[in-house]
Order: structure tokens, then C-alpha cells, then sequence
């Protein structure tokens, strides 16, 4: 988030320079332009977030581990509900994690918790080869 908050900074600096320069109008639209973007990024640093950081929506497409017969694999799973209990500071909605109700590619259903999950199959790869108490715990309640 530091890199948008930069590009962000600098945009808002350039709007202060288009207005020193007596562009008003071009510096008010970067202006608004940033105010929206600020406005979106609130809103999406309050949804839940995979184990790689990625936020988490319906009907996105995940990575976890399964327990199919004998063997633990990394499986494509799609998000069909997503359930979260945590509140902010304020009262308002906030979550890094979340109970999410998955199916995967053969019709089975379940729920994991959102931050044991991977947004791409490289990132779950990757991860494999990095212990992670968590996801074992998570293939014991399967």
C-alpha cells in the first residue's frame, strides 16, 4: 500500500504545482481523482486478506491445501460465502481474515479460513516449501 500512497502523494503534488501555474481546473480534477482513489483503497484495506496478502471477494478463485483420501494437495477453490465477526475500532466492518465457504472443482464444499488460502498456485507453491502451522491445523479440521 506504501507504493499507492506515493503515487498518491505525487499526484497531489503535481495538482499543487498545476495550480501555482494558474491551471485550477486541472489541479481540481487531480484532486478529486485522488480523493476517490483514497476513498476505494479505505474500502478494499477492510476486506479479508489470502495468506499472501491478496484481498478476498465472492466468487474469486483461491488456492488451499485438501485432505483428498490419503493425501494433502493444493487445490483451485472457488469462494461462495464469506462470513466475518470482527469489528474496528469505530464498529464498522473490518476483517484481515475470514471464514469462507469454498467449492472446488468437484463439487465438494467446505469452509477455511481466508488466510490460509493463496490467490495464485505459485503463491501456494511457494509456500509449500515454507512450514506453516496454520494450514496444518487447517487440513486436521477437514
Amino acid at each position: 500500500m506504501k507504493k499507492e500512497r506515493n503515487h498518491l502523494d505525487y499526484a497531489r503534488r503535481r495538482a499543487a504545482r498545476l495550480a501555482g501555474d494558474g491551471d485550477h481546473v486541472g489541479s481540481q480534477s487531480i484532486y478529486a481523482v485522488c480523493d476517490e482513489a483514497e476513498r476505494l483503497q479505505a474500502i478494499v484495506d477492510k476486506l479479508p486478506k489470502t495468506a499472501d496478502g491478496v484481498p478476498v471477494v465472492l466468487l474469486m478463485n483461491l488456492w488451499c491445501r485438501k485432505q483428498y483420501a490419503q493425501c494433502i494437495q493444493w487445490v483451485g477453490i472457488g469462494v461462495i460465502g464469506m462470513e466475518t465477526n470482527e469489528e474496528d475500532a469505530d464498529g464498522g466492518e473490518y476483517c484481515e481474515r475470514a471464514t469462507l465457504a469454498v467449492r472446488d472443482g468437484r463439487g465438494h464444499e467446505w469452509y477455511v479460513e481466508s488466510d490460509v488460502c493463496y490467490s495464485t498456485r505459485e503463491a501456494a507453491e511457494a509456500a509449500k516449501e515454507k512450514p506453516n502451522n496454520k494450514q496444518e491445523q487447517s487440513d486436521d479440521n477437514s
